[in-house]
């Protein structure tokens, strides 16, 4: 990465607003001659050796900034390239350096504010930082205890060697394993002419074997293997799906676009034509008329004929809401085939000049077009120029609207069916709580934590807690796991910084937990969201990014998944219900526990906004395919009653309940 400190003078000031200045280098890099380019340059403040928005991988600055420095920030920074598709796989590392980097914010630097905005909805400790052309990432670098340039490879550009001791091992091993990948890899041998640097990269990774996730990788630096990251669904926007009247109907998604801001005016060489693209729909339509064909994008200037929904000039959020629950995706290589596979939906993908060896997934349906393809990067205009100048003999074109037809039935007809099992529900009773309160001494000796009273809340290191109801639920919930064996793949989904997930592991299953964030309940810190991420690692749980609406893991992973008083938080309960099922293993099971009334009122408080009832919990049940009688009201409100007595920091006409589902392979 170029740095206007790393040499004797420092170059700081860029004063031009964000909107000029924009302009200016878009002007700089691809209208203008050279005379008026050093013109521009010297009003922006950029030195004339210097060129604007490239990267030279020159060995890190060395820095020993004081934190007594008026200019000194701390933390982590990072300049985040590309678009949504892009932030979609950045998520995994700024995730990764997030659980390891301690009290310590991660500033993002990146030209799209708002996507990126959009792309790290709800992450803590996330700063987002407005900087066209790389300008004030490049200024500030020095500010910071560790600076990251994210591009196709991570570059380390900044190191404050006295700061970065401080910091937790974890983090140190993970940027001196950068660091030495960058020395053996890109320092010495890359220059900084960008699409000569991507086309050695692409030519390297296609003999070593890489592609765009294990490339970020970093020789170990950040584990990418399972090409995962946690996009986090805003429940607030699933309306989207009755009001494009898609909700409990089969359809498809297509995509006719590409990204505007790097082609300006231009159409992209990887754009599958149009006119493929409505014969597509039209043979669809014929062999599945019962499945819908959603048109989505960012423009209704290409309307698909026969298309039977336009979903044109949505908020990301209502994108992602629909890609979710779409049978397939019909794209060619671009964000929202990454946006896609992140949800778990299967693609269609159509590659042309991109590599499908570089950007595909293993589980998407890849199409790569016979003869001429694969020119990303040979020549500066290849994303808007074909290198042959030949439109009739353009790679896109071969592929064929028969083929993509092919590969999306493909998709439509693997689909594997499950249907599922009531094997038990359970109502709070204080009568259990003797027979349960062995099963809570371990855990909380487990844990480091001080038992207070019988009522109380308990709290242990990095405030890890058993509230009071969970008295009675995690040792419903350990009774239930332990029916279904021992060294099971378990994960406890939403789970905040309960003390559950740790105390499983030290009984020798894998454990992973999963929350939107660890900060619930925090009185004020909001590191402990860091502290707790350190502590699950310490003990063998894997504390990650997710929640019950999209769980960043592949389908049938797991022997058991919990879900211990989350659904009373959350709306749309069945697609919660669905997410956890699908990340199941057939014969699994999932263990709910959650807080139920009698009376009518399902809003209880603001972070209570749905609370179940004996009808609400068998409607739902019967949303995804099971019928049963749960509890009868008497029982309910004697349940109610009893925890009243025995536990009265729960809120008042509610008690807790328990149940547990069995996965079963076939079904409708």
């Amino acid at each position: 990465m170029i740095f206007y400190a790393y040499k004797s003078k420092t170059y700081t000031k860029i004063n031009n607003k964000q909107k000029v200045r924009k302009i200016l280098i878009k002007l700089i890099k691809r209208l203008l001659p050279n005379g008026v380019k050093k013109k521009l340059k010297s009003m922006l403040g950029i030195p004339e050796h210097i060129p604007i928005g490239d990267s030279n991988y020159t060995s890190p600055i060395i820095s020993t900034v004081n934190q007594d420095n008026n200019g000194y920030v701390g933390g982590i920074a990072m300049f985040l390239g590309g678009g949504i598709g892009d932030f979609a796989i950045y998520l995994n590392i700024v995730d990764q350096i997030t659980a390891v980097c301690g009290e310590h914010d991660v500033h993002i630097y990146t030209v799209r504010e708002r996507q990126a905005k959009e792309a790290f909805f709800g992450r803590p400790n996330i700063v987002i930082h407005q900087d066209m052309g790389n300008h004030l990432f490049q200024n500030n670098c020095v500010k910071y205890d560790a600076t990251l340039n994210i591009a196709l490879t991570v570059d380390l550009c900044h190191i404050n060697i006295e700061n970065i001791r401080k910091y937790p091992p974890k983090f140190i091993y993970m940027m001196n394993t950068l660091h030495v990948y960058n020395q053996k890899y890109l320092y010495q041998h890359l220059n900084n002419i960008r699409f000569h640097r991507e086309a050695v990269l692409l030519r390297q990774v296609r003999i070593t074997g890489q592609n765009r996730w294990t490339l970020l990788g970093s020789g170990g630096a950040f584990d990418m293997r399972q090409m995962r990251s946690s996009i986090n669904l805003n429940m607030y926007s699933y309306y989207i799906l009755s009001k494009l009247n898609i909700e409990n109907k089969d359809y498809i998604t297509v995509n006719y676009g590409s990204d505007a801001e790097l082609s300006g005016n231009a159409q992209q060489t990887k754009l599958w034509p149009f006119y493929h693209h409505e014969k597509f729909v039209k043979l669809f339509k014929n062999k599945h008329p019962e499945i819908l064909v959603v048109q989505i994008g960012i423009s209704d200037k290409y309307r698909m004929a026969e298309a039977d929904i336009y979903a044109f000039n949505l908020k990301l959020e209502e994108v992602k809401i629909i890609l979710k629950y779409s049978n397939a995706h019909i794209d060619c290589e671009g964000g929202l085939v990454h946006l896609s596979t992140q949800l778990s939906t299967k693609c269609v993908v159509c590659f042309g000049p991109t590599p499908s060896y570089f950007y595909g997934y293993p589980q998407n349906k890849n199409i790569v077009p016979p003869g001429c393809t694969d020119c990303m990067s040979i020549f500066e205009d290849w994303y808007t120029v074909c290198y042959r100048n030949d439109d009739n003999e353009h790679c896109m074109t071969n592929i064929l609207p028969e083929q993509v037809l092919e590969s999306v039935s493909e998709i439509l007809t693997s689909r594997q069916t499950y249907s599922y099992e009531l094997l038990g529900r359970e109502l709070y009773s204080s009568a259990k709580l003797e027979d349960y309160r062995p099963v809570i001494d371990k855990i909380v000796a487990n844990n480091e934590m001080q038992m207070i009273g019988d009522n109380d809340h308990i709290f242990g290191p990095c405030r890890t807690y058993i509230h009071a109801s969970k008295r009675w639920e995690y040792p419903y919930i350990i009774e239930a796991v332990e029916k279904q064996g021992k060294y099971l793949k378990i994960a406890d989904v939403g789970c905040g910084r309960g003390a559950l997930g740790v105390y499983l592991a030290s009984q020798h299953h894998d454990v992973s937990i999963y929350d939107m964030d660890f900060n619930w309940d925090n009185e004020g810190d909001r590191f402990y969201n860091n502290r707790f991420m350190l502590y699950c690692a310490d003990n063998n749980v894997k504390a990650q990014y997710g929640t019950v609406f999209n769980i960043p893991v592949d389908d049938n992973t797991f022997d058991v998944v919990i879900s211990c008083s989350v659904v009373e938080h959350i709306q749309y309960k069945k697609y919660a219900l669905l997410e956890m099922l699908r990340v199941l293993k057939p014969y699994g099971v999932l263990i709910m526990t959650y807080d139920l009334r009698q009376d009518k009122n399902k809003y209880v408080d603001e972070k209570r906004p749905d609370v179940f009832s004996s009808e609400s919990i068998e409607h739902t049940l019967l949303e995804i395919g099971i019928e049963a009688e749960i509890y009868e009201d008497k029982d309910v409100l004697r349940s109610i009653k009893d925890i009243r007595e025995s536990m009265p920091l729960m809120a008042e006409t509610l008690t807790v309940g328990g149940l547990v589902i069995k996965k079963l392979k076939g079904g409708v």
